[in-house]
């Protein structure tokens, strides 16, 4: 199945056929697809051995279809973002960051009608546009000794076989990302995950949430939990509170995907 496919699959799954009744008529979720990744195809500007593309997608739509397209925003924008992450890694285009939409609506475009404008951001930028304030919780410095108790959420492990105790050292492991590269993790007995600048693995990804996710480890594995994210933590296609992880394991947080590799210790 090609990726427009999927990307119809999991809008009808979601939504179970509300949008052919919304845009029977109107404008289509598949051509609005369509037109995002001709819109990234022409946007190629050729590098040192690299072909890079936009990352941030104006669709710019009738009053009307927007106003049919309602609650129903959100979901398209997520599936859209994905689709065209898809539609990057196929053609190996180089993104600055992952992709990110928003819509917008132009009284001039008559019902039906709609265009797509590429751009180029930072993470900054597309925050900015987007309207996503960055709002520090952290407490003052004089007890700045005392901040991940306050600010962070405590992990509770489900079970002894999760616990750690600070007798373990970390195990050998790294999280392999298209956009991040390869991320050793063997130094710390706990890593953060997220858009939060103060996060171990620190995301720009409109997607993740500030402070997504966290890895802590027994004797011999990491744990993966997930921090109540909006989007929530995924372990090969499927959503976790807390999990164990095993080589290979592939992670998704908002739209960033890693892949877990497991490095075995030598045994003396």
């Amino acid at each position: 199945m090609g990726i427009l496919a999927d990307f119809e699959d999991s809008i009808g799954k979601v939504i179970e056929g509300t949008f052919g009744g919304i845009f029977r008529s109107h404008v289509q979720p598949a051509e609005i697809a369509r037109v995002c990744a001709k819109e990234m195809d022409r946007s190629k500007k050729l590098g040192v051995g690299k072909v890079y593309v936009a990352n941030f997608y104006h669709i710019i739509l009738s009053p009307r279809d927007g106003d049919a397209l309602g609650g129903l925003m959100a979901t398209l924008k997520s599936e859209l973002e994905t689709y065209l992450l898809a539609h990057a890694r196929e053609n190996n285009y180089q993104l600055p960051t992952q992709p990110a939409v928003n819509f917008v609506t132009d009284p001039e475009l008559r019902l039906g009608r709609f265009d797509v404008v590429g751009e180029t951001m930072s993470q900054a930028e597309i925050d900015r546009e987007l309207g996503i304030e960055e709002i520090d919780l952290a407490p003052p410095a004089h007890i700045s000794k005392v901040k991940e108790a306050i600010v962070e959420p405590v992990v509770q492990p489900r079970s002894s076989a999760l616990s750690f105790d600070g007798v373990f050292p970390p195990p050998q492991a790294s999280l392999v990302s298209t956009f991040l590269g390869t991320i050793p993790i063997d130094e710390l007995d706990m890593y953060t995950i997220g858009r939060k600048e103060s996060c171990d693995i620190q995301l720009e990804d409109s997607a993740a949430s500030r402070l997504h996710a966290t890895l802590t480890h027994d004797e011999s594995d990491w744990i993966l939990t997930d921090n109540d994210a909006t989007n929530t933590t995924q372990i090969n296609g499927r959503p976790i509170t807390t999990q164990r992880l095993r080589d290979g394991d592939i992670i998704t947080i908002g739209t960033t995907q890693f892949t877990y590799h497991k490095v075995e210790r030598d045994v003396l």
